[in-house]
């Protein structure tokens, strides 16, 4: 197994702190106990508890020589995580210099120091426990049936897979305490597999600042450019990087601002500079995922524009100075139409600079219909190859480039990439895409939008055979459209489930009465009708229609 780290991302509606390891077929190890299925893992696999730097640690006993080790890389965590009691101090005055920088002279900015005191302390006071066991370990006792939190074994291919994330939604507490599983692969160096400490002191230490500066500086600047389309990312991520540079060296030193700038290193993304389309990249809202890329083809191309975003801000503000943020928001606040190209028109106002040429560095292509033109025919390829992985990767870009957000189109596009998502395996984003998919067109400017988002939803569920995800969804869309076949299938799927057969029973006959002899619908409601209601319960899952 090796590890591999994803960009954190927080938004104020979910937060997602993820790594993943990567899966690979181990040899057989001798195998731990299971022993006593309610006793905690940590007892079932064997390890032995200890104290480092007051945080509990528990190890498995092969690994204990390396414990002198572990304690130095705890210490700095800890150190780490008290620098940022003195960041959320000056809070107050970061936020001053955020509203300067972007031009906000009105405004909540308790609402601002609320936000970064969520952001950046959420795991400030949070108890970190870790465990440090082998790999072989873990993989045998999870082969033997044991479950640990964030892993998964997949008997088939005999691979675990490893990707521990916390969610928290906005308001809530963060844990008062948070395991932290260590995975060792014997025969590489203990030193650079206990690294991830040094991942964790980012992002649960003084790391967190940048995140929480970077979140409400976006925040604030969107606000008050007030975008009428999605083609503002580069420019909002960018720029919310740049200044975040800025005010990492002022209030927590150079160090901080040179390992963000490091982290985002154009050198390792040149074979995709010219495929990002970065004049094309959507603010996040308008998109499939919000907290996590699972696709990997994806998540590099994510990291591209972040990186190349970044470039093109401190380039602008090395020539013309920080004050030129100030002034692009004067000169595209004061306009009627704020899309993508009226963002270009202010910059070339504000500093004289035509972007335009610079941005088709990022793309192969002259327009967006050639680009359009471009990824449908490298789909066609993709599926005619049935690689799903591409397939779903040129779906994105085509989304991008199609226009007509909020349309008909966009919305089938979102429930391709959901569907994608999941035969890929990767079901939490599939239904995540989903739900952003309806909130996105539950907006009171999209006539009848929610509507729509609900069929999708409600197909999406029957299409991946989960119909229980989209239960209330159909109980919402029959009020509105009590004919609705799909959501009746999902009402029918449900009943059968919950052994509710009358009701089942019920909505088959509807189904029935409304659905073609030759339709998936009519043939899966025949055969909830053909089970003796009388009888023993032997329900076996229909296929819902395609």
């Amino acid at each position: 197994m090796g590890m591999c780290g994803r960009r954190l991302t927080y938004r104020r509606a979910a937060v997602i702190l993820g790594f993943c390891l990567v899966a690979v077929t181990l040899g057989a190890p001798s195998a731990p106990t299971i022993g006593d299925e309610k006793a905690p893992a940590w007892k079932r696999l064997n390890l032995s508890p200890t104290s480092i730097g007051g945080m509990n640690v528990y190890c498995e006993k092969a690994l204990e020589p390396n414990l002198p080790v572990v304690e130095r890389e705890v210490a700095k965590l800890a150190a780490d995580r008290g620098k940022l009691a003195d960041i959320l101090a000056r809070r107050r005055e970061i936020i001053a210099d955020i509203q300067r920088i972007v031009g906000v002279t009105e405004g909540d900015s308790g609402e601002r120091e609320k936000t970064f005191q969520q952001m950046a302390g959420l795991f400030a006071r949070t108890k970190l426990i870790f465990y440090l066991a082998r790999t072989t370990t873990i993989k045998d006792f999870l082969r033997q049936g044991g479950q640990l939190p964030d892993f998964r074994y997949d008997r088939t291919s005999d691979m675990v897979t490893y990707s521990p994330r916390l969610h928290g939604q906005a308001g809530e507490q963060p844990p008062e305490a948070w395991d932290l599983w260590i995975p060792i692969a014997p025969g590489k160096a203990f030193e650079q597999q206990i690294g991830i400490l040094d991942q964790f002191a980012q992002r649960l230490g003084s790391g967190m600042a940048g995140v929480a500066i970077h979140e409400i500086t976006e925040m604030t600047l969107l606000q008050r450019a007030r975008p009428t389309d999605p083609y503002w990312r580069w420019f909002s991520d960018g720029f919310a990087n740049a200044i975040t540079c800025t005010l990492l060296e002022k209030h927590v030193g150079q160090e901080a601002a040179q390992g963000l700038v490091q982290g985002y290193d154009p050198d390792k993304y040149k074979d995709l500079a010219q495929e990002i389309n970065l004049r094309y990249w959507m603010l996040g809202n308008y998109g499939l995922y919000v907290s996590q890329v699972p696709v990997q083809t994806e998540a590099r191309i994510l990291y591209a524009r972040y990186t190349y975003a970044l470039l093109e801000a401190r380039r602008l503000i090395e020539r013309h100075g920080l004050d030129c943020v100030r002034a692009i928001l004067d000169r595209i606040a004061a306009r009627d139409q704020r899309g993508g190209r009226d963002l270009l028109q202010a910059i070339q106002e504000a500093t004289g600079e035509d972007l335009e040429p610079r941005l088709l560095q990022y793309q192969d292509f002259a327009t967006a219909e050639e680009g359009g033109s471009k990824y449908a025919a490298a789909s066609k390829a993709a599926a005619e190859r049935k690689d799903e992985e591409s397939l779903f990767v040129n779906l994105m870009r085509s989304l991008e480039l199609r226009g007509g957000v909020l349309s008909q189109q966009y919305l089938q596009d979102f429930l391709n990439g959901a569907m994608l998502l999941f035969w890929l395996g990767h079901e939490d984003a599939a239904d995540e895409a989903m739900h952003n998919c309806l909130k996105l067109f539950s907006r009171d400017s999209i006539p009848q939008g929610r509507e729509a988002a609900l069929e999708a939803f409600v197909r999406y569920a029957l299409n991946s055979r989960r119909p229980r995800k989209a239960d209330k969804m159909a109980d919402e869309l029959l009020v509105k459209a009590p004919e609705h076949v799909p959501a009746l299938v999902v009402k029918m799927l449900t009943s059968t489930e919950d052994g509710n057969r009358a009701q089942a029973r019920d909505y088959a006959r509807r189904v029935q009465r409304l659905s073609p002899a030759t339709s998936a619908s009519y043939r899966a409601a025949a055969q909830i009708l053909a089970v003796d209601p009388n009888g023993p319960s032997e329900y076996k899952e229909p296929a819902g229609p395609k």
